[in-house]
């Protein structure tokens, strides 16, 4: 097993809540750019010591509730798309994983949400690109930008990786900076 050193100062009221990571993966409601095997995903990561996970369908339940459970977390998790712009809104030192469908990559794509979260530096990103065409229900073809409107499975490996990178940086900027992809920024 491996151990959990995310650290987070404690909360006001100092429950212990403040200790435990906040996950969310976020789910659309249509079949565009959602997460097939998100229930496995969150077994998965609730079967980590010290985590809450939970999915998020951003516009459901408002934009102010919506606003509010995002500022509480550690990590925000989802396809390429709007919902990603929640993470605006997290915490200094939070984390958004920018999943993309097999396919999806150019300059345009590959530039869009990495250089908005680094220009705002204060939320440090992440990409999770899906290397495998079976792992999706492609979209029309796989064109750039087509391939974004696929729904996808997201190796719950994969996702355990970048989520122990994350762990590693806990919230510093300098660790973060140090990472392969970041280095040159």
């Amino acid at each position: 097993r491996r151990a959990n050193i995310w650290r987070r100062p404690p909360s006001p009221d100092g429950s212990s809540s403040a200790t435990r990571r906040r996950i969310a993966y976020v789910q659309r409601r249509s079949g565009k750019r959602r997460v097939l095997n998100l229930n496995a995903l969150l077994e998965a990561c609730r079967a980590r010591e010290g985590r809450v996970c939970e999915s998020l369908d951003f516009g459901a339940r408002g934009l102010r509730a919506d606003l509010t459970a995002v500022t509480s977390l550690d990590v925000l998790i989802g396809f390429h798309g709007a919902g990603l712009v929640h993470g605006f809104f997290m915490r200094a030192g939070a984390s958004v994983v920018e999943a993309r469908p097999y396919g999806f990559q150019g300059p345009w794509p590959d530039n869009l949400f990495r250089a908005c979260f680094e220009r705002e530096g204060r939320v440090h990103w992440y990409e999770l690109a899906v290397g495998d065409p079976a792992a999706c229900k492609l979209a029309i073809d796989v064109q750039p930008f087509s391939a974004s409107f696929s729904a996808c499975r997201l190796s719950s490996h994969a996702v355990e990786r970048v989520l122990d990178v994350a762990s590693w940086v806990n919230g510093s900027q300098q660790r973060y900076k140090r990472l392969p992809w970041t280095a040159r920024h």
